[in-house]
């Protein structure tokens, strides 16, 4: 995918990704410096007698300024300890807002919950006047090893978890159950709403990468080295091919499986017919021998699929990261080559189809038939330069979908503008070409039917050369409606997956630019840890799944098409011919066999 993750939006992307599978990495607010330290919010193991359940002595109001201040609203049990000694140990949880509040606000709300209450046990003053001492809660210690372990391990910090069996460094209490507990209520929507816009600095290196993200390996600490700027930062990479993250899990890998299957079956039934044509003798005269060129260039096209077969990533990948370049991957620039190649000459050819039958049917000429030297420089030589430009200028690239194709840069000036500028006139030609013959129809029928009213004299006045073009034009359809399919088949696929393209595929380009979007994805793939559920973020910005299987459905069962025109019982009649007459000329027997008149007029 051609820089979906940019250089500019990966920045402050892979920030975020750097935690992926479980929570957020930390980060670094505008007007606060990245955390340096490990966490020493002290938990200390203590041996001492633990403080008494009665002590209303050291019970003291909490100050409104106070770090815990939009946890801790009550009377606080400090057992002789100074609150402002606890502030100066409660500071680390600053730097953990300011870091972690925009991409992980459910960790820093449960650090807070328990290291305030942790600190700051809870005078609960009876009817008697005597407090009962309400230390942390034992579940809410259980959740910030749930929700933080994955953050701060990928910051190389996981000593500053807290021991949830060890008692407070103030009160002396170990975190009690949920029934004899201070549960401090939560206040992650606040966190998320005053958070602020974050990133981590040029040249940072996150120590871990959680999976499925993986290590960049040319990633130094202090310089921008990275094995590919578009898909890492921060030494962590979005995995090649980036476009199986974006969808729901499982899509991508088996809708392009099933358009591979198509269009393998398409090449095997184009193969046969190819052979068919190049044995058979019936077919190597003209017009077969437009159906033959063509043959050959579907096969091209469709045989491309071969490359991948069992194994797409080695022509989507160079590397476990790398996306694949006609200069890191041959496989890829043979296979983009190929379909370039393949494709406009498929197109050619047909559009020499389009012609033969538009000379033939309405100006019954035949003009076509000795040109065959022209038509293989044309529809040969012109794709052959164009894909020799798109190489010299090293733009065959793998970016999306299941091939190697033109980078998204060069593909309307390379591929689609030369596949439009055949595509377009063919079509018009194709129009004329039917409205004739609807026309001629229509006349012939209504005639007829005028013809049934009207006696022998009446009839007798219709001019000669009108019921011969009619009836040529009605035997040229009747013979060459194969022809005539296949045009319009092979014109819907190219004009279908043309606009497809042409539509579809700038969202890539706008949501590489949509920072937000990104951002918003990607705090859901920390968060949540649902591929699923969080591709509904970023559906709206993507290629819909339905259509672009769509269109690589089409285009793949060409093939396919082109078989259930062209498998006609004459085609296995002269195959059981040229078998038999082969058998007996292995046995020195010659044999003479009465040619069909199934002319490839018929196709």
């Amino acid at each position: 995918m051609k820089q979906l993750f940019g250089t500019a939006t990966l920045t402050a992307l892979i920030i975020q990704l750097s935690s992926m599978a479980g929570h957020a990495v930390a980060v670094v607010s505008s007007s606060a410096s990245l955390i340096t330290h490990p966490l020493t919010i002290p938990t200390a193991s203590i041996t001492s007698s633990q403080a008494s359940p009665t002590a209303s002595n050291s019970c003291l109001a909490y100050p409104s300024t106070g770090i815990c201040s939009a946890y801790v609203n009550y009377s606080v049990y400090m057992n002789n300890t100074s609150i402002k000694i606890t502030e100066i140990m409660l500071e680390e949880l600053v730097y953990l807002k300011n870091n972690l509040s925009s991409v992980n606000p459910q960790c820093v709300d449960d650090m807070f919950r328990f290291q305030c209450s942790q600190m700051y046990a809870k005078c609960d003053t009876s009817s008697s006047g005597l407090s009962e001492i309400l230390p942390a809660c034992l579940s809410t210690c259980n959740q910030v090893l749930q929700t933080c372990t994955q953050t701060l391990a990928s910051l190389g910090y996981s000593g500053s978890l807290p021991n949830c069996s060890s008692p407070s460094f103030v009160s002396r209490l170990a975190p009690a159950s949920d029934s004899s507990c201070n549960n401090l209520t939560s206040q992650v929507n606040a966190i998320t709403s005053n958070a602020s816009a974050t990133s981590l600095p040029a040249g940072y290196i996150l120590p871990e990468c959680p999976a499925p993200f993986l290590k960049d390996p040319l990633a130094q600490a202090g310089t921008n080295n990275s094995v590919s700027p578009d898909t890492c930062s921060n030494g962590c990479c979005v995995p090649c091919p980036v476009q199986e993250y974006l969808y729901p899990e499982g899509w991508i890998v088996k809708g392009f499986l099933a358009t591979n299957i198509i269009r393998t079956i398409s090449t095997i039934c184009t193969f046969f017919l190819v052979v068919s044509y190049a044995i058979l003798p019936d077919k190597r005269t003209h017009p077969s021998l437009l159906i033959f060129e063509f043959l050959i260039a579907l096969f091209l096209y469709s045989g491309s699929v071969l490359f991948s077969l069992g194994d797409p990533k080695r022509i989507q990948c160079s590397t476990d990261i790398v996306n694949s370049t006609q200069e890191n991957n041959l496989l890829c620039a043979a296979q983009g080559a190929i379909v370039i190649y393949g494709t406009l000459s498929m197109a050619l050819w047909v559009s020499a189809l389009i012609v033969n039958l538009h000379l033939h049917t309405v100006w019954n000429s035949k003009f076509l038939v000795n040109k065959y030297i022209i038509l293989n420089v044309i529809c040969w030589g012109g794709p052959l330069i164009v894909t020799a430009i798109t190489l010299a200028y090293h733009q065959v690239k793998f970016e999306f979908a299941n091939l190697c194709l033109v980078s998204a840069d060069w593909i309307h000036r390379l591929f689609f503008d030369p596949l439009a500028a055949i595509v377009i006139p063919s079509c018009v030609l194709h129009l004329a070409t039917f409205f004739h013959i609807a026309r001629i129809s229509m006349k012939e029928s209504s005639e007829f039917e005028m013809s049934v009213t009207k006696n022998s004299v009446t009839n007798s006045h219709l001019s000669r050369p009108a019921v011969s073009h009619r009836r040529h034009v009605v035997t040229a359809v009747k013979i060459q409606w194969r022809a005539l399919l296949l045009a319009v088949n092979a014109l819907i696929a190219f004009l279908f997956y043309w606009i497809f393209y042409l539509i579809q595929f700038p969202k890539l380009a706008d949501l590489q630019n949509n920072k937000e979007v990104l951002a918003e994805w990607v705090t859901c793939m920390m968060t949540k840890q649902d591929q699923n559920y969080c591709a509904s973020v970023i559906s709206s910005k993507l290629p819909p799944f339905p259509l672009m299987i769509l269109a690589e459905t089409w285009i793949s069962t060409i093939g396919i098409v082109v078989f259930i025109i062209f498998g006609k019982r004459s085609l296995w009649r002269e195959w059981n011919d040229w078998i038999y007459e082969m058998r007996m000329r292995f046995k020195n027997k010659k044999r003479q066999y009465p040619k069909h008149e199934d002319q490839f007029f018929a196709l």
